[in-house]
């Protein structure tokens, strides 16, 4: 009952400063972190709970409760959800032999002795694990409209604020250039004149084909939605071509519509392969 209440508390305070699915996923880490001290406190008891087939069980039972501190933190890396909460759902399935174990044998894990609650506790028990699965599924493994929206939106709110810093570094470094051949014409003469006044023309030139080049993506970029392409390892933003940012916890690589990567992820589906960086990861969400 604890952990449940635990689960359920977070959940509701994190809901006042953070989205729905990082609160499930905080209440989830809170909920892990508690359980996991049970391993360490209570070592003696939830030894009795591993079945007699298994070898080193207060080794087994040390290291599910360092599995279950490295999994509820996990679980805050947004990157790291869908992978994590697979793991998380397969450690919640082999426990629960332990609980039934405990429950047949009436195990106190408290106290390590025989007078816990015995099977009538299982019909409580059994729907929690369930329940605890179900909870996994539904925030780690799912997103919900709103969630998508935002991330997208963030998305495109962040290539703007990127395209915009480079468009002001370009006009900076212009008038710098500018600034530096006006210095070489009143200071210098001759071959040297005519060479200073040269590069600072190119640097100008260089810089102003930035700003250009700029001035264009943001535009091409206000002009689109965006598509972001959710993999097992990473996120695509199709839309603007910065490269490798972070964005939310998440490595988000973005693209230009021109982009040959580009083209070739907007015929896929999702569940469909694709190879990036000699990689092979699968996509699992579009939108």
């Amino acid at each position: 009952m604890k952990p449940l209440f635990i689960l359920v508390l977070t959940f509701l305070l994190s809901l006042t400063f953070r989205s729905v699915t990082t609160a499930g996923n905080i209440a989830m880490c809170v909920m892990l972190c508690f359980t996991a001290l049970g391993h360490f406190k209570f070592t003696k008891g939830m030894t009795l709970m591993v079945p007699g087939f298994i070898p080193f069980k207060k080794e087994m039972v040390y290291a599910t409760g360092v599995a279950e501190v490295l999994l509820g933190f996990g679980l805050l890396v947004p990157s790291l959800r869908l992978s994590l909460g697979l793991v998380l759902i397969a450690l919640f399935v082999l426990m629960l032999p332990a609980n039934i174990r405990a429950a047949v044998h009436h195990i106190n894990y408290e106290t390590g002795t025989t007078d816990g609650k015995g099977v009538g506790y299982l019909w409580f028990r059994v729907p929690l694990q369930a329940f605890f699965i179900v909870w996994v599924v539904y925030f780690c493994l799912m997103s919900t409209p709103t969630e998508k929206l935002a991330f997208k939106t963030a998305a495109k709110a962040h290539a703007e604020s990127v395209l915009r810093e480079r468009m002001a570094a370009a006009q900076q470094a212009m008038d710098m250039a500018q600034e530096s051949a006006n210095s070489e014409e009143k200071s210098s003469a001759g071959d040297k004149y005519e060479t200073g006044r040269a590069m600072g023309h190119l640097q100008k030139d260089m810089h102003a084909r930035q700003l250009a080049e700029s001035v264009k993506e943001l535009a091409a970029l206000h002009a689109v939605a965006g598509t972001m392409v959710v993999t097992e390892a990473m996120a695509f933003f199709i839309g603007a071509g910065l490269g490798r940012q972070t964005l939310e916890g998440w490595e988000v690589i973005f693209l230009s519509p021109q982009a040959p990567l580009a083209q070739v992820l907007q015929g896929k589906k999702i569940g469909d392969p694709i190879v990036f960086n000699k990689i092979t990861t699968v996509i699992r969400d579009i939108f």
